[in-house]
């Protein structure tokens, strides 16, 4: 029996060093991680058009898996692919809650 992979839809988000409104985006998971220089926390989103962003920030930013927030702005820090699927590593982000 044969697996078939299902196609993955997500592109790049802007060009590396812009700051870009990015919008609404569903949390797919949050990992805390100890580092040498304190604790830091790995978001993971997807927006609605299917396309995959990451984000190390510093601070907690009390997101769960499953929410839906807005990112009104964040800086492109790299593009790069993980799995097989592209992403869009984003640093400087601003969150905002949906009401």
């Amino acid at each position: 029996m044969t697996k078939t992979r299902q196609t993955d839809t997500s592109i790049w988000i802007g060009a590396e060093g812009q700051r870009l409104p990015i919008g609404k985006v569903t949390v797919l998971s949050v990992t805390e991680r100890e580092t040498e220089f304190g604790i830091n926390y790995l978001y993971k989103f997807i927006d609605e058009a299917g396309n995959r962003i990451t984000w190390f920030a510093s601070t907690d930013q009390y997101l769960q898996t499953g929410d839906a927030c807005i990112i009104a702005k964040a800086t492109v820090k790299k593009h790069s692919e993980w799995a097989g699927r592209k992403e869009t590593l984003i640093s400087r982000a601003k969150i905002e809650e949906i009401k």
